[in-house]
């Protein structure tokens, strides 16, 4: 049987009778791609590659594994330093993050935080004397992990400045602060509100009804952060 490749299995296609043995020739008939050496019987199969490299009749499949994140921790040293990290996770893993001020919630597969390595800091502030909750998950090349969680955590209090009344249904009034400018974002850190004030109030009557959180800045680039829940 000719051997074309020279891997030393023969194709069975390729056949002819002789006395005595021909060079590019071998006794052998089970090579299943008389084109290429890598491909013969017992040769070693590349997994998930579409080709059957040991000529058994199909590709290796082997199905990946990609598992939850199993060892995350936050640690909160104030609303303006809060840090997720993995200590069970290596060098180079990335993460998914999706959190809200709403305990209870599930997550949307919209995260927040998108591909980022741990440990990861929060990049904004968060609201003083609050509960939050959070979901991590890994990235595994294309594959994605579960989702771990939920975790919680709650930021210490350190703030003097009040938002009243609150609950609210149109006009907040806040004291402990010379307000300038005040924004305001939904559950899902999406900013819904943004303008400048010269007085110590704002109307939230356009808002639905929810939870959110708000940032008064100051005259003097302080910056509070609280809940404000409208009605």
């Amino acid at each position: 049987y000719a051997d074309a490749d020279g891997d030393g299995f023969g194709d069975a296609e390729m056949g002819m009778v002789m006395c005595e043995m021909t060079a590019g020739y071998v006794i052998d008939n089970t090579d299943c791609n008389d084109g290429d050496a890598t491909i013969y019987p017992g040769a070693e199969e590349v997994a998930n590659d579409g080709i059957d490299q040991d000529c058994d009749g199909e590709d290796l499949i082997v199905i990946e594994e990609c598992p939850a994140p199993t060892g995350i921790e936050v640690n909160v040293v104030n609303r303006r330093n809060v840090t997720f990290n993995d200590v069970d996770g290596e060098p180079g893993d990335m993460y998914d993050i999706e959190s809200s001020a709403n305990p209870g919630f599930t997550p949307t597969g919209n995260p927040q935080f998108v591909g980022v390595a741990m440990p990861f800091t929060v990049p904004f502030a968060l609201a003083d004397n609050w509960t939050y909750e959070f979901y991590a998950r890994k990235h595994c090349g294309e594959m994605m992990s579960d989702w771990a969680g939920p975790f919680q955590f709650t930021v210490s209090p350190g703030t003097t400045v009040i938002m009243s009344p609150n609950p609210a249904v149109a006009r907040v009034n806040v004291t402990g602060i010379d307000l300038t400018q005040v924004a305001i974002y939904d559950g899902h850190g999406r900013l819904v509100a943004k303008f400048n004030t010269t007085s110590n109030e704002f109307n939230v009557s356009k808002l639905q009804s929810g939870v959110y959180t708000v940032h008064l800045i100051g005259a003097e680039g302080q910056v509070s952060v609280q809940k404000l829940i409208k009605k």
